[in-house]
């Protein structure tokens, strides 16, 4: 049997302190993605336990709900059906932010006030002032 493409170019596009964007070169039109992760207590000596996360279509996705200051890793592999999948593509392994990181410009009609861009952004602190109830 044929061996999909392997992934290429595999990448972290953005960082913060709960979510990331990966980017990846697009093997073809028809092949989807199976996306998997671990964290990583010792970065030194990393486990081989990897969860699934998701089969996608596109070549980039957001992901969030990840941990403050955490070790993660990301792998990738092509499918398709009449290929037996393509060989996995890594991420390095990195560690999320304490805090994320905005760049906050203020209007005359507009302005955030410190402690919403403090408590709400930075620290994402979903408790304090909740818009979407």
């Amino acid at each position: 049997m044929i061996k999909a493409p392997k992934v290429t170019n595999f990448k972290i596009e953005k960082l913060a302190a709960n979510y990331l964007k990966l980017n990846w070169d697009n093997v073809g039109d028809n092949f989807y993605y199976i996306i998997e992760y671990r964290v990583i207590q010792n970065p030194d000596n990393p486990s081989n336990q990897w969860h699934q996360y998701g089969y996608f279509y596109d070549a980039s996705l957001w992901i969030d709900q990840l941990s403050r200051t955490t070790y993660y890793q990301f792998r990738i592999k092509s499918v398709f059906d009449g290929f037996s999948d393509s060989e996995w593509s890594e991420t390095e392994i990195f560690k999320t932010f304490d805090q994320n990181s905005y760049d906050v410009s203020t209007v005359t009609e507009f302005r955030l006030a410190e402690d919403y861009i403090t408590n709400r952004l930075l620290n994402n602190d979903d408790t304090y002032i909740n818009l979407n109830e």
